[in-house]
């Protein structure tokens, strides 16, 4: 988890990616778990990566370490 942006990664220090970070939440749900995870970082991250037609890109053109 990269808790400058809050997204996740697919491996730690791995860049975060919309992929990785819906998996994180979709296993964090399974296991009841959703407490546990940063659910204003996660949307501010996600949002971020919303381009102005609506679509997404996977992940961010800037690196966080």
């Amino acid at each position: 988890h990269h808790k400058d942006c809050g997204g996740f990664g697919p491996f730690p220090q791995h860049d975060p990616n919309l992929l990785s970070t819906l998996s994180a939440v979709q296993i964090a749900t399974m296991y009841d778990e959703l407490d546990m995870l940063d659910i204003t970082g996660i949307v501010s991250y996600v949002k971020s990566l919303q381009k102005e037609d609506g679509s997404f890109t996977c992940e961010a053109l800037t690196q966080f370490s």
